[in-house]
């Protein structure tokens, strides 16, 4: 048997064959695969954790609603009074204009990239605003937005995990995909009622979300985590595995 130096286990002196070896060694990776699959699980649902937390403090679309465009009313007003203060190149008869955004930003050294800055934060605030607003959907409505970003995080983590194990991934119908989602779910502290309940039927969209988004940067955190290579846009294989 060719096994490169160095990569060897240190074996029990009772191994006296090849074949007793080549177990031994099999059965010490499957240790370290398991031992990594067990430290990405705990993080993973320590990040779960989180992520429902945080969920479960974001309000309602209109209390949100309401918040968003309070934020992006103050930042217009002061980006006007920015604006408005800013005085062109005066011409001679033209009367004094106290350089305010002059006075409030000078740090004794050069105050216009501090200016700079501020407009440019100021400026990309109000349009994101207005991104988040014209994104959420106008009726009321229970159902939180962003909706079930959380699912979708438990998902991609679902995915991952299942990939590591079969060395294949799920599809999105896969009911044991499902299941995993359901026990990282519940191990996660998250609510399991209605259609996240015994029969794991709500998983199903959230798997298929998360199986086309394996470029995105949640993705690749989730799949560097458990030492899976990142996937080619486009050339992902789904597994029809049940």
């Amino acid at each position: 048997m060719n096994v490169p130096p160095g990569r060897t286990p240190v074996a029990p002196a009772d191994i006296s064959t090849e074949e007793e070896l080549v177990e031994w060694i099999t059965l010490k990776l499957s240790d370290v695969k398991r031992i990594k699959l067990e430290n990405a699980r705990d993080q993973f649902i320590d990040i779960l954790k989180r992520n429902i937390e945080i969920e479960d403090q974001t309000p309602g679309r209109e209390k949100l609603r309401d918040r968003i465009q309070h934020v992006e009313k103050i930042a217009g007003e002061l980006l006007a009074e920015i604006i408005g203060d800013w005085p062109s190149i005066p011409r001679i008869n033209d009367p004094p204009v106290f350089p305010l955004e002059k006075y409030l930003l000078n740090d004794g050294e050069n105050w216009l990239p501090h200016l700079h800055e501020l407009y440019a934060g100021l400026n990309f605030l109000t349009v994101r605003c207005g991104e988040k607003l014209s994104e959420m959907p106008r009726n009321k409505g229970r159902t939180k937005h962003p909706p079930d970003g959380a699912r979708f995080l438990c998902a991609l983590m679902a995915a991952a995990i299942f990939e590591f194990v079969y060395k294949e991934r799920p599809g999105h119908t896969s009911k044991r995909a499902h299941d995993l989602c359901a026990e990282l779910w519940q191990d996660a502290n998250g609510p399991t009622t209605g259609q996240y309940s015994d029969n794991h039927s709500g998983w199903r969209n959230h798997l298929k979300s998360a199986l086309a988004a394996q470029d995105g940067r949640q993705a690749k955190f989730v799949r560097k985590t458990l030492g899976l290579k990142d996937q080619i846009s486009g050339g992902a294989k789904k597994s029809p595995k049940k």
